[in-house]
């Protein structure tokens, strides 16, 4: 029978648990910095749930819109009820998908943090 390996001790295991600490760490820096981007002021919610309720609304949208925290529409679409149809006209409006918050996020790292955290809830 072949023996299991032993566990870690020492040095090995000082490194590891300093880098799960660490992992931590690091993981915690970037919820509160999502957490932060997805903070919108009560007046900018209602203004976007305005303009993704409908196509006339929409087509009434400033493309060029930023808020405080560096937030494009294509940002804003992604977390406050736009749609794929949205998606699309911004984008085609020139809005890119790369570009990053002042946090340092995309629209989709935006829309997969709420996606996780609604599941979660």
């Amino acid at each position: 029978m072949i023996n299991p390996t032993p566990p870690l001790s020492g040095p090995v295991q000082l490194c590891q648990n300093e880098w799960k600490k660490k992992v931590g760490e690091s993981y915690s820096v970037i919820i509160e910095k999502l957490e932060d981007d997805l903070q919108l002021k009560d007046s900018e919610l209602a203004d976007l749930k305005l303009a993704f309720s409908s196509d006339e609304a929409f087509q009434k949208v400033n493309v060029s819109y930023r808020t405080e925290k560096g937030l494009s529409l294509l940002h804003l679409c992604c977390v406050c009820g736009g749609n794929k149809a949205h998606i699309r006209a911004l984008m085609l409006k020139g809005l890119r998908p790369s570009r990053l918050s002042r946090n340092g996020f995309t629209a989709l790292h935006l829309a997969a943090y709420k996606v996780k955290r609604m599941k979660e809830q």
